[in-house]
């Protein structure tokens, strides 16, 4: 789940860069502020994956969600709000 949460913020990343005839080419083509910027978001991407680490690590180890007493929301396994939330992101 938190994975699948994580890969939906990969068209947010993108914004930033535009396309070839988009307003932001002309930042991201001057060299004092582009760098700066570059390294900004690096930085924010190595901390957002730090902080997030903890968290997919848990959700990705049973014997961990077994020892919380986690119990499938909806029917009888898990899986089915994955499903949801994959047709919601991959919905135009």
């Amino acid at each position: 789940m938190q994975a699948i949460l994580l890969i939906g913020t990969l068209p947010l990343l993108g914004l930033g860069f535009g396309t070839a005839t988009s307003s932001s080419v002309a930042f991201w083509r001057r060299g004092m502020v582009r760098w700066p910027a570059v390294f900004a978001i690096v930085a924010v991407a190595i901390a957002s994956a730090s902080a997030a680490a903890p968290l997919i690590a848990t959700g990705l180890d049973p014997p961990l969600l077994d020892s919380a007493h986690f119990h499938p929301l909806l029917a009888a396994g898990f899986g089915i709000y994955q499903i949801a939330l994959l047709a919601v992101i991959g919905s135009p």
